[in-house]
């Protein structure tokens, strides 16, 4: 399933790069997610906060239910499920 997210990434204090990069690489590494991409990066400011708006794009992996798992594990063991 394609996914589409929209946000905005505040500077912490004394620091003049946001942990955005971070989170990307974290979605990248997820067994649940696929094709992670960081999009639509724009500096700005909101009141004495600075920041990124940004836009990610990623596809979730739909995991399959139990009755599915349990029958792929006793196929793969050469039981029953």
């Amino acid at each position: 399933m394609a996914a589409r997210l929209y946000g905005r990434a505040a500077h912490a204090e004394g620091r003049e790069r946001t942990d955005l990069e971070s989170f990307i690489e974290a979605l990248k590494s997820s067994p649940l997610f696929v094709n992670a991409v960081l999009k639509n990066v724009e500096v700005g400011t909101a009141g004495d906060r600075s920041g990124q708006r940004f836009e990610a794009t990623f596809d979730v992996i739909m995991a399959p239910d139990a009755a599915v798992l349990a029958e792929v594990a006793a196929d793969t063991e050469g039981g029953e499920p």
